[in-house]
């Protein structure tokens, strides 16, 4: 049945079939689907045979983002302050571009998009911290992801997830590149064995998982249709960076150029941020610019301003958390709120 994989997969990868070593999982998808794992058949084999002069001999070769824990309705990341990988599934992840404390990685933030459109937004990301990486900013990756983030301060051990039954993904050692490997370690009968768990990473597995590189070429070609539609709106436009948000912005200020109201006029902004923060923080001075009101919000600690936060943005305000400073007091940040629908 591996032989036939590869001709069934060869639309997807491209690449001409017998260059292709296709393992398929152990069990089918209650949809009736096989989840199969695609790798340059050359490339295993010459690793296989390295290992084999060193007399190792891997008991399975399994993929590194199938082995993270990861719970129903949730997206797993590991990351070691600037890039890594995640699991979005039980048989799909992908590898992390790079990504700052406080900016979450581009293709974290497509993968949760694509999952939003196929109406099955993650409930929470749970985050595990390669040795000796700090945590990212929690509030800042929350607020720009729209998903709560959790962080595991416990280590993860990835041999353990390897030899888990529950967890351990899709073999890639299988099929009819096993028995020279077998041969060879039945050669070394009487010494001691060694097993091994060979980690494969994605950039070796790349078109594994080709959804993504589809994705950026619709995120690309959307966003190319979005400068047009905006040049063709204000010609007189010198920059255009954000298509989305520079339109929304200026019908905002034509809108007040004309008169009209709309809730994120001052009254309506300072009605709704008072409501949502009534409970948890007092408001020492603010600034309203056209829809942006930013504003001084006092609390007694760290807790009750994570609550205030939770509150504005239940009530539709995106918000942007700026400087903050501990007093005897309390704490005391600055915070920059908008409507949704002008950012």
């Amino acid at each position: 049945m591996i032989k036939a994989l590869r001709f069934v997969v060869e639309e997807e990868s491209a690449d001409d079939p017998e260059k292709l070593h296709v393992a398929p999982a152990d069990d089918y998808l209650p949809d009736g689907r096989l989840p199969v794992a695609i790798i340059d058949r050359q490339w295993l084999a010459k690793t296989l045979d390295l290992l084999a002069e060193k007399e190792i001999f891997p008991e399975a070769i399994r993929v590194e983002t199938l082995l993270l824990p990861i719970e129903e309705s949730g997206i797993s990341i590991l990351w070691n302050g600037k890039d890594g990988f995640m699991r979005t599934g039980q048989f799909t992840g992908g590898a992390l571009d790079t990504g700052t404390a406080s900016h979450p990685p581009q293709a974290l933030k497509l993968a949760i998009a694509e999952a939003i459109a196929q109406k099955s937004a993650p409930e929470k990301i749970t985050l595990y911290l390669a040795n000796g990486t700090p945590p990212p900013n929690t509030a800042l990756w929350t607020l720009d992801l729209g998903t709560l983030l959790e962080i595991k301060q416990e280590k993860w051990n990835m041999g353990e997830s390897a030899t888990n039954v529950k967890e351990r993904g899709i073999n890639l050692l299988q099929g009819d590149i096993v028995p020279a490997h077998q041969m060879q370690r039945a050669a070394q009968q009487g010494r001691l064995t060694v097993s091994l768990i060979l980690i494969i990473g994605l950039a070796y597995l790349g078109y594994v998982f080709t959804d993504w590189m589809f994705l950026k070429m619709e995120a690309e070609k959307l966003n190319g249709q979005m400068h047009d539609t905006f040049k063709t709106a204000f010609p007189k436009a010198k920059s255009i960076v954000d298509p989305p948000l520079q339109m929304r912005r200026n019908l905002a200020e034509l809108r007040w150029r004309a008169g009209g109201k709309d809730d994120s006029d001052l009254i309506p902004m300072l009605a709704t941020i008072t409501q949502a923060i009534a409970q948890t923080a007092k408001i020492a001075g603010f600034e309203y610019d056209k829809g942006i009101v930013k504003i001084e919000l006092v609390t007694t600690g760290d807790k009750e301003f994570f609550v205030a936060r939770d509150n504005l943005v239940a009530q539709g305000l995106n918000v942007k958390p700026g400087p903050g400073k501990r007093y005897d007091y309390g704490f005391k940040t600055q915070l920059t709120v908008t409507r949704k629908n002008i950012q």
